[in-house]
């Protein structure tokens, strides 16, 4: 049975890909063991998102291409997790595969934080370029709690802006700038349609990736050739290749990968390849932690032969069933978010999540977002207002903005 999507895992320290690619043969050698620390328990902990996700999400795109960062995905949820409390914060919790206790949950925000900036440091042997930034857009009326924001900043380095939500177009237009910014307008417009005018918040994480091949494709190999949907045989353009490259085989799964590294070998694309006789479905469905883990962990290189895609293609979608399903369910209905914002009961109305990447002879290129909008919990919240009576004696001014000038200035004692 022939392939009936393509998905794309963007995460931590590899940009890994379901693709297709021609069957070989030989055995994989055993997973090294890495010591277990704080920053591998976060990496562990999105590797696991991105298996429950695939299994969920693949599901519901029924055979339609699917590109996804849980990386974007881990860090907003992260953000979220960090302004939680009580029932919700354990849901989150659960679903990041956080630590419990204090001490070992704070360690976890460090331990994150650190992650996303080694991820995006860039020895001069790198030449992979990949740009990491969280948003949070906050109705104008409220603050966040001071805790909060200092660890936002400092951990997560949020950048904070408050905006008039009541202002619809407005609003979407400065969001969607943001994403463009930082997708390097790869996704130029997260929303289309305008956002509930009762909207407090908006936490956003985003995720570039512009990597070039350590051992490029020539274009004059490229190939028009067949592949086989699982529905249908199309002609596509085939990048080919000749290399000593890592390479597994699978026997239980049933499936064969390797990885093709960026330039400066910290980055990789795994490329994992279920039997002829099987399907994708069947992969994603049984697809475990290790099985990835498998992919980027063999030092075993091998002389292929490999014909890979063209690839460009781009995913939209929301998140809300998907982390139903995982576990996270009173965020969406009773939460309590009571370490974000002082007394303002609030819930997420949605997660939404935008990807896309182009791969091609020189390399690749993939983007992603992330958006979770805060509501109300229930009806408006009504705010109250900075209180300012005057019912005592005061000064009175009439300005000139434009030249600067004082018209009147008056000290009132009895207004009438």
């Amino acid at each position: 049975m022939g392939l009936s999507t393509i998905i794309i895992f963007s995460f931590v320290i590899s940009l890994d890909v379901i693709s297709a690619f021609p069957q070989a043969t030989n055995e994989s050698a055993p997973v090294p063991v890495a010591p277990v620390t704080a920053e591998k328990v976060v990496a562990d902990g999105i590797l696991s998102l991105s298996v429950d996700l695939i299994r969920n999400l693949h599901h519901a795109v029924k055979g339609e291409n699917l590109i996804f960062s849980p990386l974007s995905i881990y860090a907003a949820l992260s953000l979220t997790y960090l302004g939680a409390g009580g029932n919700t914060h354990d849901e989150i919790g659960k679903v990041l595969r956080s630590p419990t206790g204090s001490n070992e949950i704070e360690k976890f925000h460090k331990s994150l934080g650190s992650l996303l900036e080694s991820i995006q440091s860039r020895p001069e042997r790198v030449l992979a370029e990949v740009t990491i930034a969280n948003g949070f857009f906050l109705k104008q009326q409220l603050e966040l709690k001071p805790t909060y924001l200092n660890k936002s900043k400092e951990i997560y380095k949020s950048e904070i802006q408050k905006l008039d939500f009541t202002k619809q177009d407005e609003a979407v237009a400065v969001i969607n700038k943001w994403v463009s910014e930082k997708t390097q307008g790869r996704i130029p417009q997260l929303f289309q349609d305008p956002l509930d005018p009762d909207t407090l918040a908006i936490l956003a994480s985003s995720l570039y990736f512009n990597g070039r091949w350590n051992e490029h494709f020539y274009e004059s190999k490229t190939k028009n050739e067949t592949f086989f949907t699982g529905v249908e045989e199309i002609t596509t353009p085939l990048m080919h290749n000749e290399d000593a490259i890592p390479y597994v085989n699978n026997s239980s799964l049933q499936f064969e990968a390797i990885a093709l590294e960026y330039d400066g070998k910290d980055f990789s694309m795994g490329i994992i390849l279920p039997y002829a006789n099987q399907s994708l479905s069947n992969l994603t469905e049984n697809l475990k932690p290790e099985h990835i883990k498998q992919v980027f962990d063999e030092e075993n290189c091998i002389s292929i032969d490999y014909k890979i895609p063209r690839m460009k293609f781009q995913s939209s979608f929301s998140l809300k069933d998907s982390l139903s399903a995982l576990g996270i369910q009173s965020a969406f209905h009773a939460a309590n978010f009571s370490n974000l914002i002082e007394a303002v009961p609030m819930k997420i109305s949605d997660v939404k999540h935008a990807a896309e990447i182009v791969v091609d002879e020189d390399g690749t290129t993939a983007s992603a977002i992330t958006a979770i909008q805060l509501i109300p919990l229930s009806g408006k919240v009504v705010i109250d207002p900075l209180k300012f009576y005057v019912n005592r004696p005061f000064l009175l001014a009439i300005y000139h903005r434009p030249t600067s000038t004082l018209l009147f200035l008056a000290a009132v004692h009895k207004p009438l």
